[in-house]
């Protein structure tokens, strides 16, 4: 596991091969930062252990975050490893609320997909891994 702060926790699922970022609550831009940084270390290590990996982003319990946390998400993102060039070959969020499904679709790129069943999350990153290009569940 990853991170100190109470509001998230990203650790590894070795079977399924997906790092697994739980977010919960409202947020600053300083907690985007840290999250960031912890993920960014998370991505990084296992890249070294793992041929090709997903991220899952487990939102279900992360409230509906104000507009400069949005936009601190948006440019933080930005600097993630390209989707698919690298070992990371997916990444799914899995929102608790539409509203919070539509925000999160307004503020990450459309190669992420954004579900609200966090089964269906897993199975697209494992059909993503797999290199099966499956249906994404529309915004």
């Amino acid at each position: 596991m990853f991170g100190l702060d109470p509001s998230y926790a990203i650790g590894f699922d070795p079977v399924r091969a997906q790092i697994r970022a739980r977010l919960v609550g409202l947020w600053t831009q300083d907690m985007v930062d840290r999250y960031f940084a912890d993920l960014g270390i998370a991505i990084a290590q296992q890249a070294k252990r793992t041929p090709a990996f997903g991220l899952l982003i487990d939102g279900r319990e992360f409230a509906v975050q104000p507009a400069a946390v949005n936009e601190r998400f948006r440019t933080v993102a930005a600097g993630l490893p390209p989707v698919g060039e690298g070992p990371l070959k997916a990444i799914a969020i899995v929102a608790g609320t539409m509203l919070n499904k539509l925000q999160a679709r307004r503020t990450f790129e459309a190669y992420i997909a954004i579900f609200r069943d966090i089964d269906r999350a897993m199975d697209w990153i494992d059909a993503e891994i797999a290199g099966a290009r499956p249906v994404v569940e529309p915004a």
